[in-house]
C-alpha cells in the first residue's frame, strides 16, 4: 500500500482506529488461517518468526473474555511437548491442535 496513511482513522468494532491497527486483524486472520488450510492438507510449514511474532503480540493484546465471547474462539488448548513455535501459537488462542494418535496431524505418519 505504497503512500498510505497508516495513521489515518478507520472506523472497527471498538470505535476508529489508525489504518495500522484497523489491518492488523485481518493480516493475522490470513496468516494463521492460511497455516490452518496447510495443515489440513496435510503440510507442515511455520510462519516466518517475525510475523509469528506479529500474530502473537496481537493475540495477547486482546482481553481473554473478548476472545472467548459467544460466537467467539472455543477455550485454548495446550499444544503438544514437542509442538514447534507456531504450533503452540496456533493450540493457545485458537481450537487447539487436534491430536492423532498422540502428536500433531502433521507429525503423525
Amino acid at each position: 500500500m505504497p503512500g498510505a496513511d497508516l495513521e489515518s482513522a478507520r472506523p472497527s468494532p471498538a470505535g476508529e482506529v489508525p489504518l495500522r491497527q484497523a489491518l492488523a486483524f485481518p493480516v493475522a486472520d490470513l496468516a494463521m488461517h492460511g497455516w490452518d488450510l496447510h495443515r489440513s492438507c496435510g503440510r507442515s510449514v511455520e510462519l516466518p518468526a517475525g510475523l509469528e511474532a506479529f500474530c502473537r503480540a496481537l493475540i495477547d493484546s486482546v482481553l481473554e473474555q473478548a476472545m472467548r465471547r459467544p460466537g467467539g474462539l472455543a477455550p485454548a488448548k495446550t499444544a503438544p511437548e514437542r509442538a514447534t513455535s507456531t504450533e503452540r501459537l496456533m493450540a493457545d488462542p485458537l481450537r487447539g491442535l487436534r491430536v492423532v494418535r498422540g502428536c500433531s496431524a502433521e507429525r503423525c505418519q
